[in-house]
């Protein structure tokens, strides 16, 4: 008897779900029991949901139970009325929140056969189309969805949801607008035209947005990791730490989220928090590349070039291709005096992201001696402070600053190409172009054989164009 009050409560329970849909609360998941509702993200970028699943990838044992036991209620529900539209709605929920997206949209499918006018149901396939990569049908559902319903807020934000993902910012912002006017307290609305206006690169309208988010909903942890991401990119980092600090209080479990803090702890100079943070990433998750990267990266600030070696190592054993761990171990290598391997760890850095494609040794050709390698590496040595800084302001966007470093690295050691070439990179990026062009030509008359110099001046002559920072 207990039992079949549960089961009662919980098809009651997605009921609400179902309803609160319509509205636009909660379009895409049914709500978890533990941890928080809101998502956080996979990569390094700005988010819109976040699982509550385990780190081991065991969801919660409780929502298997209530998932599998509203399945069999609508199932039961079905088989006592075939013609029940709903119920196969309601069970198209349940497969969505399980993932299992081809069985939602057979149930979404039924759903709109019984009921053609079901625009809830055309709006949630969308969603489950889109799950499955299927952007062109998703758009034709929510489309199809906001016909029957003009005033369906969920179909104009899953529609925005999808063309923000194809790249059009601008008109996901306009339906974002519309859900929003529909239903004011939209949160999830809000977080994501944030994340729109952060692709467009209007921060402040990004931030204003994740606050709207927040001040609806006080719990979303993803709305404060991603007013993190975006105070940073204001160089805000005593508020990007604050707003890391509070998704952790919600979602205290996510690897990222650590990794995230710690680089802006970095950035303070507060290393041993830094580090702190690194470890606890790489405690939940410890394949987590990106944390050893980082926290050698601070090893390497703290000079502990030979354990910063080790995190490098125990990155690219996770991830062999990771161009940033290479790079960062040549510059250890070339700090332990092991020149050779920091050659071929720049070299390797260089062929698999061209952002490093002239690292500080890389101007050596293989037809130098070996006695003239090793007074280059001894040159790129003493210079390496300077560059090594100015290549993080750059990566920065700190334009003037990193010029600055790149002058004291070409005033001490006039003939060092990587000088030049990175002062060009520089002076490209702060909007200097015939400035950037001249550093790269005087850059490849030092280095003549060097074929990224040929390649960047090549591609300037054609399309004025360079590799990112």
């Amino acid at each position: 008897m207990l039992l079949q009050i549960q089961i009662i409560f919980l098809a009651m329970t997605i009921a609400f779900v179902s309803s609160a849909s319509a509205s636009g609360e909660k379009p895409d998941t049914i709500k978890k029991t533990a941890g928080s509702s809101n998502p956080m993200p996979d990569k390094n970028q700005s988010i819109d949901v976040m699982k509550n699943d385990l780190i081991d990838g065991k969801t919660n044992d409780l929502d298997t139970i209530e998932t599998d036991l509203l399945i069999g209620t609508y199932s039961k529900t079905i088989e006592l009325n075939p013609g029940d539209a709903a119920a196969y709605h309601s069970r198209g929920l349940v497969w969505f929140d399980k993932g299992e997206y081809e069985q939602a949209i057979k149930d979404y499918s039924k759903a709109v056969e019984l009921k053609p006018e079901y625009a809830e149901a055309y709006s949630n396939r969308g969603s489950a189309w889109s799950k499955k990569g299927n952007q062109e049908q998703a758009i034709s559902d929510f489309n199809k969805a906001i016909s029957l319903d003009p005033n369906l807020a969920t179909a104009y934000y899953g529609r925005g949801m999808v063309l923000n993902s194809k790249g059009n910012c601008y008109r996901a912002i306009a339906d974002y607008n519309q859900a929003i006017k529909i239903n004011p307290d939209f949160a999830q609305a809000y977080n994501q035209r944030g994340i729109s206006w952060d692709n467009k690169k209007q921060i402040d309208r990004s931030i204003a947005d994740y606050s709207k988010t927040l001040e609806i909903d006080p719990q979303y942890a993803a709305a404060y990791f991603n007013r993190a991401l975006a105070w940073g990119k204001k160089e805000e980092h005593d508020k990007a730490i604050n707003d890391f600090s509070k998704a952790l209080e919600i979602f205290p479990n996510h690897s990222l989220t650590y990794i995230q803090r710690g680089i802006h702890l970095t950035k303070t100079k507060e290393y041993d928090m830094a580090i702190q943070d690194f470890n606890k990433a790489l405690e939940i998750d410890p394949l987590a590349a990106d944390a050893h990267v980082k926290r050698g990266i601070v090893l390497g600030l703290q000079n502990n070039h030979e354990q910063a070696v080790k995190d490098f190592t125990e990155a690219l054993g996770i991830k062999p291709d990771h161009a940033e761990a290479y790079f960062n171990r040549g510059l250890s290598w070339e700090a332990l005096g092991d020149h050779e391997k920091a050659l071929a760890d720049n070299v390797k850095a260089g062929s698999l992201d061209s952002r490093y494609a002239t690292a500080p040794s890389e101007n050596l050709t293989e037809e130098k001696t070996k006695d003239e390698n090793q007074k280059s590496y001894k040159i790129a040595h003493q210079a390496k402070s300077y560059l090594q800084k100015g290549i993080l302001l750059n990566k920065e966007g700190k334009y003037d600053l990193a010029i600055d470093e790149f002058n004291r690295v070409i005033k001490s050691h006039p003939d060092f190409a990587s000088g030049y070439f990175y002062k060009g990179l520089a002076l490209f990026h702060n909007h200097e172009p015939q400035k950037a062009l001249d550093n790269f030509k005087k850059a490849l008359d030092l280095d003549p054989k060097n074929t990224a110099y040929i390649k960047i001046i090549s591609n300037m002559d054609k399309k004025d164009k360079l590799p990112s920072k």
